[in-house]
């Protein structure tokens, strides 16, 4: 999300704290990547909610230190699907870091992986996350070609919080070229599909976004700011999220 100076800090600035905790929720949203395996996978392994929980609260290097440790007694005891999701957290975790081309190793053998499988949704996630790496690695055009990809497989999965989660994506690499209008499009395509798979975070994380979008990119777009803004602080109170 842009940080500029836009008329709505000048004009409201009683409204300025909720902005600033709204970018500031809004870029942890989409640092944990916290919609990439919600509501998305019935077969993920129960250890793989702890991890979440680790990216969640930010704790990288226990989260990097389980995921090492049960990428490694998945290979030892053979079992594919679980490498798959140890690599797929794996490869989030080093985007923590900035680490895009370790990222993208983990992210690439997690999606054969996944292929191997035969996990549907697995293959559609790993690929939105390439998705971001490459958005991360400004290799822009590899990144759409991947968003649209990964938007087909999980349209094919009959999965809405996957799609929900693309449209997100799309709407981030839009506001980083400045396709503003493209970008609140797609921003209320993740927001609408969120809602009706009843997936309060992913509203949360749209909201955010949409808020931040019409604060600083919309002179005349206060009141709908704000309102976002209230509403995603509501709905991330009710999820837990400070």
């Amino acid at each position: 999300i842009r940080l500029t100076s836009r008329p709505l800090a000048r004009a409201l600035p009683w409204g300025c704290h909720l902005l600033v905790q709204m970018s500031h929720q809004a870029w942890g949203f989409d640092v944990n990547s916290a919609v990439d395996f919600q509501g998305t996978l019935s077969d993920a392994p129960a250890w793989l909610a702890d991890v979440e929980k680790l990216l969640l609260q930010e704790n990288y290097d226990q989260a990097a230190q389980a995921a090492e440790e049960n990428l490694a007694d998945a290979r030892r005891s053979n079992d594919r699907l679980a490498q798959s999701f140890a690599l797929h957290v794996l490869a989030r975790v080093k985007c923590t870091r900035n680490a895009y081309s370790e990222a993208r190793i983990a992210a690439e053998e997690a999606l054969e992986s996944f292929r191997a499988a035969d996990s549907a949704k697995g293959v559609a996630s790993t690929t939105l996350l390439l998705a971001k790496i490459a958005l991360d690695m400004r290799e822009a055009s590899e990144a759409e070609r991947l968003a649209t990809e990964a938007l087909s497989k999980f349209q094919a999965a009959s999965s809405r919080t996957g799609e929900a989660a693309v449209h997100h994506m799309l709407a981030r690499m839009h506001i980083r070229d400045s396709r503003i209008d493209e970008a609140l499009a797609e921003i209320e395509q993740a927001r609408a599909l969120f809602e009706k798979s009843g997936d309060k975070e992913g509203q949360a994380a749209a909201l955010l976004v949409k808020g931040n979008i019409y604060a600083w990119n919309y002179n005349d777009a206060q009141e709908e700011a704000l309102k976002a803004g209230r509403e995603a602080v509501a709905l991330c109170r009710k999820v837990g999220r400070p």
